[in-house]
Formats: C-alpha cells, sequence, structure tokens
C-alpha cells in the first residue's frame, strides 16, 4: 500500500510540474498575444525617418560584436510633433548578424516617408512594426502540458483516496 501511495505521489509532483510549465507558457503566450491585438486600436500614421543606420556594440575583447538598429522617426499626431525610437514593442534588439541590421537600414532609408503606429492612450509611443498574433495561434501546445499535467494530478488524487478507502485485512 505505501508503494502505491508513494507512486501517486511522485505523479502529483510530476503533473504539478507539467502544469505549471504548461501554465507559465500559456500565460506568456497568452500576454503576447493580447498585446499584439490591443495594437489592432491604435492609430497609423504618417512618419519620417530622421535616423536609421547599424549600431555597434563590443562588451569584450573577446565577445563578438552585438548589432543594433538605429532608428529615429518624427510624426505628428492629434496636431503634437512627436518623435520615437522603437522598430517594435520591445524596442530594437541587439543581434550577431549585421546583415539582417543592414536589411532594416535598406527598408526604412533616412528621410522616407513611412507609416508608424501610434498608442493614442501614449501618444509619444509609437512603433513601426505591428506585433505578431502567432502567439496566440500556438498556444494550444502549452495548453496540452497544464491540462496533461493537471489530468496526472488528478488522477493520483484519485488512486491515493481510492486505497485509503479500501478495507486493510
Amino acid at each position: 500500500m505505501k508503494s502505491a501511495v508513494g507512486g501517486s505521489i511522485y505523479l502529483i509532483g510530476l503533473g504539478l510540474i507539467l502544469a505549471l510549465v504548461g501554465g507559465a507558457f500559456t500565460w506568456l503566450l497568452g500576454r503576447s498575444f493580447i498585446r499584439a491585438q490591443e495594437m489592432d486600436s491604435w492609430v497609423r500614421t504618417d512618419c519620417v525617418i530622421l535616423e536609421s543606420e547599424v549600431r555597434e556594440r563590443q562588451i569584450g575583447i573577446d565577445v563578438p560584436v552585438d548589432y543594433s538598429f538605429g532608428l529615429l522617426f518624427g510624426y505628428e499626431y492629434e496636431g503634437k510633433r512627436y518623435a520615437s525610437d522603437r522598430f517594435d514593442l520591445r524596442g530594437n534588439a541587439w543581434v550577431k548578424e549585421k546583415a539582417k541590421i543592414q536589411g532594416l537600414v535598406k527598408a526604412f532609408p533616412l528621410r522616407s516617408q513611412q507609416t508608424c503606429i501610434v498608442n493614442p492612450a501614449e501618444p509619444d509611443f509609437a512603433v513601426l512594426k505591428r506585433e505578431s498574433k502567432a502567439p496566440g495561434y500556438s498556444i494550444w501546445f502549452p495548453v496540452l502540458f497544464l491540462v496533461g499535467g493537471l489530468g496526472v494530478m488528478g488522477k493520483a488524487f484519485v488512486a491515493i483516496l481510492r486505497q485509503k478507502s479500501k478495507p486493510t485485512a
């Protein structure tokens, strides 16, 4: 009887870990999807690229050079002028591939007219790239871990209750 209860306790722990990991990734993907969905209410407006360059940094001598998109664009919203340096919601990431950043500089050349997306609740916050809703379409995968973990825990609890309700001989 003790080994059956011990096995069930092990399964409860395993199920809890699966449920927690699945829940954490479900929350992260859900949050990203909601953020991207909120951007649908943001206002599109014309903007001018004021700065477009490849930025470099090297943290240490033995560390490879990182590159980032040096960006600044100006726009007008509700009669006021603003400027932003954000390519997307996360800002301008540092990457190892210089060619990737050079592609952005080509796509958004200096003094070019572009369309930016302005947050009406914070007009000084604008981006050039809308967030993807792909996390919402992938959320089913971590939900499987969440539900599976809860199922393993539930069956293990039922097994413990059955063991306790059995008469001892």
